[in-house]
């Protein structure tokens, strides 16, 4: 479906006319790719960079399609660790001007430190997922998604947030807002299940983690 269609379903089904709702359709259905994204681990988004070390520096920006999340981090060496814990990085390393080969790796926002710090300026694989294109154009379509699913993810997940705006003073209930994420999670385990069937994943895929 295109940005357009989306845009069009998801009002259609907030039967709303209510102008705090009706203005922010497009950044609902931005808003749902960008949640799907971060629960699902879309095969389309798989992305690699190669970084250099910087003399005297111990740490580098990742690209800023960067969506939070290192899978691997290597050098001509092998692998490096990647601490998922920045205080614990820097329990460890309490001096971070100490040099030698990369050993450790962590993230603080989307900037990726690394100790020891190379004598050498040193080439640095990383695997990572990258953020969903935001759509923009009415004939833009959110590929990283099947179309097959569009309509039981982006579109109830987006509407769930219009419906969350329309139901906020009804006492707490919201059976509408409810009833799309629970059409929502239903379209999630067939898109999982999509994704297991394309990838062939045994879980123990370096893409899996």
């Amino acid at each position: 479906m295109t940005f357009q269609e989306l845009c069009e379903e998801v009002t259609l089904r907030l039967k709303s006319s209510d102008s705090r709702v009706l203005s922010k359709v497009e950044d609902f259905v931005n808003s749902a790719i960008g949640q799907i994204a971060l629960e699902v681990r879309l095969p389309d988004l798989r992305s690699f960079t190669n970084v250099t070390t910087i003399l005297s520096q111990c740490w580098v920006n990742l690209p800023s399609d960067f969506l939070g999340k290192l899978l691997y981090v290597g050098t001509t060496l092998g692998k490096v660790n990647i601490e998922d814990k920045f205080d614990k990085f820097l329990t460890k390393y309490p001096d971070m001007t100490i040099t030698g080969d990369i050993v450790d790796v962590s993230l603080l926002g989307s900037i990726m430190y690394y100790l020891p710090i190379p004598s050498v300026a040193t080439t640095v694989l990383v695997l990572f997922y990258k953020s969903p294109a935001v759509l923009t154009l009415s004939n833009d379509i959110p590929t990283c998604i099947p179309e097959l699913l569009h309509r039981q993810t982006i579109v109830p997940l987006a509407a769930s947030f219009g419906w969350d705006i329309i139901e906020s003073g009804d006492n707490n209930e919201k059976p509408n807002t409810n009833g799309c994420l629970t059409e929502y999670l239903n379209g999630k385990s067939l898109l999982e299940a999509w994704v297991i069937r394309r990838d062939g994943s045994s879980g123990n895929s370096i893409w899996d983690v």
